[in-house]
């Protein structure tokens, strides 16, 4: 989804044995969305915040997907991202990324309150 326009374009359909393309164990992901995303991703400067819901098997491990995500975050140019990594990929994660707070929202603990507040504000 385009924060700033509100357009949205199926990303992934759940996998079948007619699937081709871009696939995962459980996904066949739309050639065309993820160019529309990665086309966004690169227009990106100076952003207060950018979230990236999630970055997975496909750009971490296999170099597709929405790749010019994981540019935008190398690049470090936005006052603060957000990036949902799955746990399985977190250790690849934090070497990409070792500065970046890690908060486990699965934790039935953790409310937006405390989301939040691990934020923090990007303008101090």
């Amino acid at each position: 989804m385009d924060l700033a326009s509100g357009e949205q374009r199926p990303l992934a359909s759940p996998r079948t044995s007619a699937s081709d393309g871009v696939l995962t164990d459980d996904w066949c992901f739309d050639a065309g969305s993820l160019d529309w995303g990665n086309q966004l991703l690169r227009r990106i400067e100076g952003a207060r915040l950018v979230i990236l819901d999630e970055l997975g098997p496909l750009e971490l491990t296999r170099g597709q997907g929405l790749l010019e995500g994981l540019k935008l975050l190398d690049r470090r140019e936005c006052d603060m991202a957000v990036a949902v990594i799955r746990p399985k990929h977190l250790s690849l994660a934090r070497t990409l990324w070792p500065e970046a707070a890690v908060i486990d929202v699965a934790s039935e603990t953790v409310s937006p309150e405390t989301v939040l507040g691990e934020l923090g504000d990007p303008h101090p």
